[in-house]
């Protein structure tokens, strides 16, 4: 059943949390029962130039999104699988339409918190990015680059954060705010 329905799907949409810098083991698992598929002796050349072994295009090499969520502001949490859907789209070739990665999950109440969302402004914009993400995908096959950066902008409500962010001193200030805020 899943197979017909990956097949029939015009974007596949691969969402995860972040868990010990990479995927979770469940969308892990699902990724290599689909891939497996493919005849390992059946040795091919992908559209990108790379060596692999035969692939079922039907299921594997449809366009997709990658979806992140994480609790962490650092830049570095998500890097492992951003980079592992890169790859996995390299190596498949299945057009990565495009990668959302929403941090700070706990700072904005994990978008169940209006009294937080009242605390982190910027949240608001995040969500309709998201919004206009799945309208772009429904409408054109791809989140446009501006949308892309709307939605993963940072969230927390201090000036030049994307700098602050990467100054130990600040980093501790900003955990000790964390703590009060838990």
């Amino acid at each position: 059943m899943r197979d017909r329905q990956m097949a029939e799907a015009d974007i596949v949409v691969y969402a995860t949390p972040i868990y010990v810098f990479g995927i979770s083991g469940l969308v892990k698992m699902f990724l290599e029962r689909f891939y497996s598929r493919g005849d390992s002796s059946d040795l091919m050349v992908s559209k990108s130039g790379l060596m692999f072994h035969h692939v079922d295009h039907t299921t594997c090499s449809k366009p997709f999104v990658a979806l992140f969520c994480c609790d962490n502001l650092e830049d570095e949490t998500p890097r492992n699988a951003l980079n592992y859907f890169r790859t996995f789209s390299r190596f498949l070739d299945a057009p990565q339409v495009g990668a959302l990665v929403r941090n700070g999950g706990r700072l904005s109440g994990h978008g169940q918190d209006s009294e937080r969302e009242k605390l982190v402004p910027k949240i608001l914009n995040v969500y309709g990015a998201y919004e206009q993400a799945g309208r772009e995908l429904a409408t054109e096959g791809r989140i446009r680059r501006s949308t892309e950066r709307r939605a993963n902008q940072e969230i927390v409500p201090v000036p030049l954060f994307g700098i602050l962010k990467r100054q130990k001193v600040f980093k501790r200030i900003m955990v000790e705010r964390a703590r009060e805020m838990i």
